[in-house]
């Protein structure tokens, strides 16, 4: 089952309007607050529907809520045709819960002793797919962004009919899977809020690396091409993060220094930055995946998963207002300096949640069933 969790994961990593869907907002009339405030319904969306996909999952199959999670972001990509922005935004916000906990659960149900492993090469193959995206995608921009979006509802297609075929491990049902959820281990506490700061930062920022890359002077051609070496890092990061040391604290660093890098003013420099936030970003799958699958109950796995995207979420509609304020405001070197400032304490806090993390005793459960 592991190969076709990669193929599913390389479909749905098949996001051709990730380089360029800022600029397709932009424009249709919006500026940097109203990327901002997309976010925010996104997050709003995603933030109410955490937690419920969760018990979803764990009431009634991770398959289910896949499919689901499919279903959903094709609608709220169809209709950007009719321009729904608002709505397209709270429609994807809703998609990625449902594959917030249900994915890492999943694959660790399927083989927690080697999860890092088999869910990093599947992350990395996601990354290498979006890569290849990026192409499409920059290349097909010039001509029309429909024919960029048509493009994304097509692999949704296959990743939903890949997604039908999968399996689900034996494992304990709990008919009150949100109980234990709602109390989890402190140590889990603290890496939900931890990564959840981090995440929220690096979706807000995401809004602006766009009209970043253009203001620094990269035609509009090359983002595609730049944006494969973006996703080849990211998968780079997420192939090896299970042999990176102390890789829950190199999350928060590359981040802050990332942001840091790209508030400088210092041009196409600047893409020293955006490499750095990639890489961080696909350590943390595997790495956050794994800590917090081996502390949760095996019977509200997903619902305790979705609990670190309820963090990233409520975060997330803190931090996207104050960094377009900078942005319209002030500049867009400012926000990523304000980007920098809300992280670099969460190089001090990622300290209390690896030490946590250090200390924990052996996973609550191992099924170790064969992928």
């Amino acid at each position: 089952m592991s190969s076709r969790f990669a193929a599913y994961r390389a479909l749905m990593g098949f996001t051709c309007q990730a380089p360029v869907f800022a600029l397709f907002y932009l424009s249709n009339g919006l500026d940097y607050r109203g990327l901002m405030t997309l976010a925010v319904v996104f997050a709003a969306a995603k933030l109410g529907c955490d937690v419920p996909a969760g018990v979803f999952a764990d009431r009634f199959g991770r398959k289910k809520a896949l499919l689901i999670r499919v279903a959903l972001e094709a609608v709220s990509v169809a209709i950007l045709f009719d321009r729904h922005f608002l709505i397209s935004s709270a429609l994807a916000g809703a998609a990625c819960a449902f594959s917030s906990g249900a994915e890492a659960a999943m694959v660790y149900e399927w083989n927690a002793k080697e999860f890092p492993k088999v869910f990093g090469r599947a992350a990395s193959w996601g990354f290498l797919s979006t890569a290849l995206a990026a192409l499409a995608g920059g290349g097909l921009a010039p001509l029309s962004f429909d024919l960029v979006y048509a493009l994304r509802l097509a692999a949704l297609a296959a990743a939903g009919a890949v997604a039908a075929g999968f399996e689900e491990s034996r494992r304990t049902v709990s008919r009150t899977a949100l109980k234990p959820a709602l109390a989890p281990p402190r140590r889990l506490v603290r890496i939900f809020v931890y990564v959840g700061l981090v995440g929220a930062v690096q979706v807000a920022a995401l809004q602006l690396q766009q009209p970043f890359l253009r203001s620094a002077g990269v035609p509009l051609a090359t983002l595609g091409a730049l944006y494969v070496g973006f996703q080849v890092v990211t998968a780079l990061g997420a192939r090896i993060a299970h042999r990176v040391p102390r890789a829950l604290r190199l999350i928060g660093l590359a981040s802050t220094a990332g942001f840091a890098i790209m508030a400088l003013p210092i041009g196409l420099a600047g893409i020293l930055g955006v490499l750095l936030l990639k890489f961080a970003h696909g350590v943390s799958l595997p790495t956050v995946g794994k800590s917090l699958s081996e502390g949760a109950d095996p019977g509200s796995r997903a619902t305790a998963l979705s609990f670190r995207s309820l963090f990233e979420g409520a975060a997330l509609a803190l931090v996207a207002p104050a960094l377009g304020w900078a942005a319209d405001s002030v500049s867009l070197p400012s926000a990523f300096g304000l980007a920098a400032m809300f992280v670099g304490p969460s190089i001090v806090f990622s300290e209390v949640a690896c030490v946590s993390l250090d200390s924990s005793a052996s996973p609550v459960s191992s099924v170790s069933s064969a992928a």
